[in-house]
């Protein structure tokens, strides 16, 4: 992974968008972060910004995602879809016109990882590390158990 440009408001501007992050497993029926329905079934994690607009005021504690697409929608890790893309294959997951999200929230600077812990809103929280071009560890927490606050 890359880094994007300095003046970022995101708390992991390290990662470019569309970036693939990992593989996630829905044993049985689950939520993304918004509460929308998620079948079971293999879905990739890929890195989006939420939109810096007033339709998305408040709606979450920052602006990192990692958007939930079906593996088989997903193009590889050698093709990064384009954010309209993205945002199409990710809507497929939650089967409608809004992208599947799960927050990522900051992560602690000391481990050790992988943890799983729950925040102050009874979250449950990921934190693990993924490894950067440079070859250092970033430390990375995403909400597993938790929704947007309604």
């Amino acid at each position: 992974m890359q880094p994007k440009g300095a003046g970022s408001d995101a708390t992991y501007d390290r990662i470019p968008e569309s970036t693939l992050l990992g593989i996630l497993h829905f044993t049985k029926n689950g939520n993304d972060y918004r509460g929308q329905s998620i079948a079971t079934g293999y879905y990739t994690l890929r890195y989006a910004l939420m939109p810096n607009d007033g339709n998305h005021l408040g709606v979450a504690p920052g602006r990192d995602f990692l958007l939930l697409i079906p593996a088989s929608a997903d193009p590889g890790p050698q093709t990064p879809p384009t954010l309209p893309e993205l945002i199409a294959r990710s809507s497929r997951g939650a089967g409608t016109k809004h992208p599947a999200p799960m927050s990522l929230v900051p992560a602690g600077s000391e481990g050790p990882w992988p943890v799983l812990t729950k925040d102050e809103q009874g979250d449950v929280v990921f934190t693990t590390t993924v490894h950067l071009v440079s070859g250092e560890e970033l430390p990375v927490a995403l909400v597993v158990k938790g929704s947007a606050p309604q």
